[in-house]
């Protein structure tokens, strides 16, 4: 039985068409909660790319029509009453006072990329000591270049976020910076925002980035940021 993610047993929900391996997409309940899952999804789970997208896009569906807190890619258990007993019942108290944390929230992943060359030219212009760079064969001056480079970039992205943030401040309720994934990012943030107010922030991330930035907003996604179900879930190992 794999598992997406909990939502409320009340939820009025339309149910995506299939999920991971073409399955379909079914509700396991007990009490108030309710557990997203497909049948016969053998284990363990391949981490293709097909897989991986089947699951967030199953959590993407979801959360566009009702609160839900998302599980690991890659959770299987043995069976219905596994679901029951040892997810929702188990840990019915802890999964209800997340679901009220998150009530009406959806997360957008916003990120900001800039090329590498085009971030070393602000930098420089910020601190214009850096065009002096040290002789070829002054070891220890570039190695201390490269630091002070280094830490430019550093500046850079913490204060990319911190403007990001700014920007959409009035219209989320929390915000995460994430480590950026790749030279070319200069900020990687999770915002909590309300349903309704979506719009709200894709319209004030549209007006044009300064220099050669570009920002892309990508969700409403599942609080993923912003709820916490606990490691003996979240590390849940695949049950044969």
């Amino acid at each position: 039985m794999y598992v997406y993610g909990v939502v409320r047993a009340d939820a009025r929900l339309r149910l995506p068409e299939e999920g991971v391996g073409g399955r379909a997409i079914a509700l396991i309940e007990h009490d108030d909660l309710a557990a997203l899952v497909s049948e016969d999804v053998d284990a363990p789970v391949r981490t293709s790319r097909r897989n991986m997208l089947a699951h967030s896009g199953v959590l993407q569906a979801v959360v566009a029509q009702v609160d839900v807190l998302p599980m690991r890619f890659g959770v299987v258990m043995p069976d219905a009453a596994a679901v029951r007993d040892e997810l929702l019942a188990a840990h019915a108290e802890s999964l209800g006072a997340e679901l009220v944390a998150c009530a009406g929230c959806v997360e957008l992943a916003v990120t900001v990329t800039c090329p590498q060359d085009a971030q070393l030219r602000a930098v420089l212009a910020a601190d214009r000591s850096l065009l002096q760079r040290p002789a070829e064969q002054d070891v220890e001056g570039r190695i201390a270049f490269g630091e002070r480079v280094a830490q430019g970039v550093d500046a850079l992205r913490a204060e990319t976020a911190d403007a990001l943030i700014e920007r959409v401040r009035r219209h989320v309720i929390d915000a995460i910076v994430d480590a950026p994934r790749h030279e070319d990012m200069l900020a990687s943030v999770a915002l909590l925002v309300e349903r309704g107010r979506v719009k709200d922030v894709e319209q004030a991330l549209e007006a044009p980035a300064a220099g050669e930035r570009a920002v892309r907003c990508v969700g409403p996604m599942p609080p993923y940021h912003f709820v916490d179900v606990g490691l003996d879930i979240q590390e849940a190992r695949a049950w044969a």
